[in-house]
């Protein structure tokens, strides 16, 4: 019997029956040893993938169990009345929201820029990599921090003199919007230390900024910096794009 074959032989086909003649050379014996091998090639090829598996899962268990030493709906509290959580799609990172209360700040188009979460101040909270982890405890685990400050311009210099008494790492400081009033100007920064110590550092800087919130809005938002370079490069910018007056 013959069947069709692309291997360029017998005109495309392929005897069957000889196929089946050298099968029948095997005894029953050997054809149960082939099958047997075979069956516990397999076997082992399926056990590595398990394995491979349950390294994966057990890997992603030991990530939800660290970050589960972190209680997200407990650090906005520990910071400030202003602070508020917010989801990350990272299950690992809490995020905390502080929110500018006052003065208003107004955009280059009449927006009130308040409301945006990029103009008011973020802290971002996640487990400290596993070498680290081992420095903390059960109570207030190793944890890094990134931060970011949404500030009014004449607030940068006690707050950079904060952060840097904290003794936190500045990493930016730059413009989000341009040709707001009051002009403002955000830093960027990270730590990394025991979960209670930086919250409690956090909270004191905080406390101050908004203590300089309370002054300006006492003194009528009258937060323009005299002759600040930044207002006027924002001014040189919003002339060259085509905004502003």
């Amino acid at each position: 019997m013959y069947v069709y074959s692309n291997n360029g032989k017998n005109n495309g086909m392929v005897n069957v029956s000889k196929s089946a003649h050298a099968l029948s050379l095997f005894s029953q014996k050997q054809l149960q040893l082939l099958l047997t091998v075979a069956m516990l090639s397999l076997s082992f090829v399926v056990l590595a993938e398990f394995t491979a598996m349950g390294k994966n899962v057990a890997f992603a268990q030991g990530e939800q169990n660290q970050s589960a030493m972190i209680n997200c709906a407990a650090v906005p509290g520990n910071i400030s009345d202003n602070a508020v959580a917010i989801q990350n799609p990272n299950k690992d990172v809490c995020d905390v929201l502080i929110m500018r209360e006052g003065p208003q700040v107004i955009g280059h188009n009449g927006t009130i820029l308040n409301k945006f979460l990029v103009a008011n101040s973020i802290i971002e909270v996640t487990p400290a990599p596993a070498n680290m982890s081992m420095m903390g405890n059960a109570t207030s685990p190793m944890v890094v921090v990134m931060g970011e400050f949404a500030l009014l311009q004449p607030e940068l210099k006690p707050m950079l003199l904060a952060i840097s008494k904290a003794n936190w790492n500045v990493t930016a400081v730059h413009n989000h919007p341009i040709l707001e009033t009051p002009p403002m100007i955000f830093v960027h920064w990270d730590a990394l230390g025991d979960l209670n110590t930086l919250t409690g550092q956090i909270k004191q800087v905080v406390a101050q900024n908004e203590m300089m919130q309370q002054q300006y809005q006492t003194q009528g938002n009258n937060t323009e910096a005299p002759g600040n370079p930044l207002s006027s490069f924002g001014e040189q910018i919003g002339s060259a794009i085509g905004i502003g007056q």
